[in-house]
């Protein structure tokens, strides 16, 4: 009799769990995420927008050359800010503060984000400038569900407490 009381919701518990990863393996299969519960790359998203918006092979392929030669010409900006948060992080271990070279890396920081920020914009417009008017007006309306999706904006604000 113990075994039984036991038994039974040993095999609830298994059950329940087996169907809770089966719809959980079904829903994913709907959604943006791929293995492992990250979300798929950008290609996938690529792909989506070019079905939704209807954009012909030729606008997709002058679409990927403009993102990669923007990504080309943005790597040695993201390099330097990459390089910059090392310097700062050293800057805070210091033994004494150097107001001085906080400012410098501060301001080269801000000329480095002024630059990606031109050749993000530069980029876009350039894309936005391959489209038709119906498709710019389609992609006009899905942008605010593009971000979402993103992670940028608001929600994206570091943890009190936390430091570099």
């Amino acid at each position: 009799m113990k075994k039984t009381l036991f038994i039974i919701p040993l095999l609830a518990i298994g059950l329940s769990t087996g169907f809770g990863v089966q719809a959980a393996l079904a829903f994913g299969a709907g959604c943006e995420k791929g293995p492992g519960g990250m979300k798929e790359g950008r290609g996938h998203r690529q792909e989506r927008m070019a079905q939704v918006l209807g954009l012909s092979a030729e606008q997709q392929q002058q679409m990927t050359t403009l993102r990669e030669e923007g990504q080309n010409a943005m790597q040695p900006l993201r390099e330097a800010l990459a390089a910059n948060r090392e310097k700062v992080r050293a800057l805070v271990n210091a033994e004494s503060f150097d107001e001085n070279a906080v400012r410098s890396l501060a301001a080269e920081e801000a000329t480095t984000r002024t630059e990606l920020l031109v050749l993000r914009t530069r980029m876009q417009q350039q894309i936005h400038a391959l489209l038709t008017p119906e498709q710019r007006a389609l992609a006009d309306r899905l942008q605010p569900m593009m971000r979402e999706g993103r992670g940028h904006g608001q929600g994206r604000q570091m943890p009190a407490g936390k430091m570099l």
